[in-house]
Order: structure tokens, then sequence, then C-alpha cells
């Protein structure tokens, strides 16, 4: 999407008549832990804030509801369903805003009785109305380029010949 003149992107967007929900999915697999702010693997600082990412996501939203004088709720969650995840940590803010695949079922349930009539589709169109074309996605391929073949893992050729061994 397009908002201010500068391109978003988005995981995953609820839109209700109570107003949209934004989810930002990370698919992280290892013991993660959060403290003061930063993400750790292991003990390694990790570069994506991922509270951050939300934090971005729902705010440039909240620009686009102030640009069109909107009255609709905007809220967010970071999303981890990756079985093979784990975190640890003792900041609320981070629990309040995370959902681990553990607690996935009951957060998607609580979507299921809300109503989507015509504020759900005039922020619908809204948002339509400021989706900007993929620059990271080039329609075109050059088929020609490609390389066809059996692919041999050991050297690398493409000569392979399928037989079936008796």
């Amino acid at each position: 999407m397009g908002i201010e003149g500068r391109a978003a992107q988005y995981d995953s967007l609820i839109v209700s008549d109570d107003g949209i929900v934004v989810n930002e999915i990370k698919n992280y697999s290892g013991n993660y832990r959060y403290d003061k702010g930063t993400w750790y693997i292991g003990k390694s600082p990790v570069s994506d804030d991922a509270l951050s990412q939300l934090r971005r996501a729902v705010g440039k939203l909240v620009k686009l509801r102030y640009q069109v004088r909107g009255k609709f709720n905007i809220s967010g969650k970071v999303i981890f369903p990756n079985i093979e995840f784990r975190l640890q940590s003792n900041d609320d803010e981070l629990w309040d805003n995370v959902v681990m695949r553990s607690g996935l079922r009951s957060y998607l349930m609580q979507f299921q009785n809300m109503n989507a009539g015509r504020v759900a589709e005039d922020i619908v169109e809204l948002i339509r109305s400021h989706i900007v074309p993929n620059t990271y996605f080039d329609k075109c391929a050059d088929f020609s380029a490609v390389r066809k073949g059996l692919y041999c893992c050991e050297c690398g050729g493409f000569e392979l010949e399928n037989r079936k061994i008796i």
C-alpha cells in the first residue's frame, strides 16, 4: 500500500465494521528472547524488531485514517505460528502484542462473530485505493534462460536420465 508517498507491505489485514487488525506474521524458529527492546536468538542480537515493524504498519494505517478523517479502530498483533519457536521475556508490552502458536486458535476465534457490512466495505475500498504495484515482482520472465532437465546435486549438471532400476 502507498501511504504518504511511501510503500508499506502487510502480511495480513482483518477488516470488519469495527476497523482493521494488522497481523505481522513471523515464521521464526528457535529459542528467542526479548529484553529491553532487543530481540536475541541465543546470545546474539537479532536485527529485525517485530514489535517495531508492527508499530510502523499500524502507524501507516493511522496516518491514512487521519488523512480521510476516518472513524475506525486500528490494532495489531505479531503472530508466531511456527511450532519450533520459543520466546522468553518479562516484558508485558511484548506479551500484549504477541500471539504464539498455542494461542492462535483462540485469537482467530475472536473474529468469527465480527460484522463485515457497509463500514467494512468502505474501509476495504479505502485500502484498495491505496494499493501500489509490487516493485519486487516482475511478471516478465526469460524462460529461454532457465536451465531445464534433471539436476545432479553432485556435479551440478542437467544431463541426467530418468531410468528405473530393477
